[in-house]
């Protein structure tokens, strides 16, 4: 089913592979959809130029990332 617009992930910290969760994760989200991203805030941000960071927010140890597709 989808495509959907708002998508939160929450995958486990240390097993996450950003670049293939985002390819999986775009072709579920709606053209217009959110993606709303959790990950260690001591981890870099690596994803596509398909993508557009939006905002990004900073709780303890954990980092928020709103995201756009941008094809």
């Amino acid at each position: 089913p989808g495509p959907f617009d708002l998508i939160f992930a929450d995958p486990p910290y240390d097993e996450v592979d950003l670049p293939k969760l985002l390819d999986v994760l775009g072709d579920a989200l709606a053209p217009e959809g959110l993606l709303v991203f959790e990950m260690h805030k001591r981890d870099d941000v690596v994803f596509s130029k398909d993508w557009k960071l939006l905002k990004e927010k900073k709780y303890g140890s954990t980092k928020v990332l709103f995201l756009i597709r941008t094809v």
